[in-house]
């Protein structure tokens, strides 16, 4: 909840960070930086598990906050002209729900032929570059849900945010 409260406040204010780019860069370096704190603390695999720890219930709140505000600097701060790589990662975008919902039916067959493959996915950067290709392969699973599932409802929706 405290994500999608966020996300509507960021858009709300989305003004305030057009072109402020240090501002950018310094919430995504602290961000990156307490991030890399709780990690080396044990991040999410703390024991005793579920750790009894408040980050819980304030991780999800910053995530939300920090998200908001680089997103809407993004989109605020640059004008894009169209393009074909763009337009891929605006329907990748557009299928990640999708994709979201459905890569816990392949998720586990994948990561078993990587190992099976011997990919070391340990290593970030192979780890990196087999996720996108396997998130590549979720992109036209993701399109057939998307058509078939959630477009045809869209139809019926209404516009509620005028700019």
């Amino acid at each position: 909840m405290d994500q999608f409260v966020m996300g509507i406040i960021a858009f709300h204010w989305r003004s305030q960070v057009r072109g402020k780019h240090v501002l950018a860069a310094t919430v995504f370096l602290l961000y990156a930086g307490i991030y890399f704190m709780f990690d080396r603390a044990g991040g999410f695999y703390q024991l005793p598990y579920p750790s009894p720890s408040p980050v819980w219930v304030f991780l999800p709140t910053l995530e939300a906050i920090v998200y908001g505000v680089l997103i809407a600097w993004y989109a605020e701060s640059f004008e894009f002209k169209p393009n074909p790589f763009l337009w891929l990662i605006g329907k990748a975008g557009a299928y990640s729900y999708s994709i979201y919902l459905l890569h816990f039916f392949f998720f586990h067959k994948m990561s078993r032929a990587a190992i099976k493959l011997g990919i070391p996915t340990e290593n970030f950067y192979v780890g990196t570059i087999t996720s996108l290709f396997f998130f590549m392969c979720m992109v036209p699973v993701g399109h057939l849900s998307y058509k078939l599932i959630e477009e045809p409802p869209l139809r019926f929706r209404k516009r509620y945010i005028r700019d």
